[in-house]
């Protein structure tokens, strides 16, 4: 039980400081036109996703957006401006590169806490940061699209500063 708690406050630490990374990383230096977020020819532009249904549960997911003040709030309202979809595009990549990081960072969980348990929590950690993957790179073309919609130029698309 002790190395369960251990997990815990461990991924909540690792949690908190990719969060607190991620904020102060400038913008610009997530281009969504360019790997690793450009979309991938087999996402056909974020259809893909469809099929997993992801427009019908995508929503459910956890935002921490909505406790964070000082966080980009990620619905847009009807009408949404130029900068804000710039700046919630950028926002895709951020969050997508996060989840990656925590993917990533999940690993230490097996030395503390070896064996079934620790695989079964890191799995766990995994799958449902892979899960916000999907939804960022669900998001982004749409989001691009409809900047592409609004702004008219491809110059505004890729600048995500």
């Amino acid at each position: 039980m002790l190395q369960v708690l251990n997990c815990a406050i461990y991924l909540f630490a690792v949690g908190m400081a990719v969060l607190a990374t991620g904020k102060l990383l400038p913008r610009k230096w997530f281009p969504a036109d360019r790997f690793p977020f450009k979309t991938w020819r087999w996402e056909r532009g974020g259809r893909i996703y469809r099929k997993l249904r992801l427009q019908r549960w995508k929503d459910r997911m956890p935002d921490a957006s909505l406790r964070s003040k000082n966080m980009v709030r990620k619905k847009t309202g009807t009408h949404p401006d130029t900068e804000l979809l710039q700046t919630l595009v950028a926002e895709t990549c951020v969050a997508e590169i996060s989840h990656w990081a925590l993917m990533v960072l999940s690993l230490p969980v097996l030395w503390i806490h070896p064996g079934t348990g620790g695989r079964i929590i890191m799995l766990l950690c995994i799958l449902g940061n892979l899960v916000f993957v999907i939804i960022q790179r669900y998001n982004r073309p749409r989001l691009l699209r409809a900047l592409k919609m609004r702004s008219g130029t491809r110059q505004n698309i890729v600048s995500c500063t």
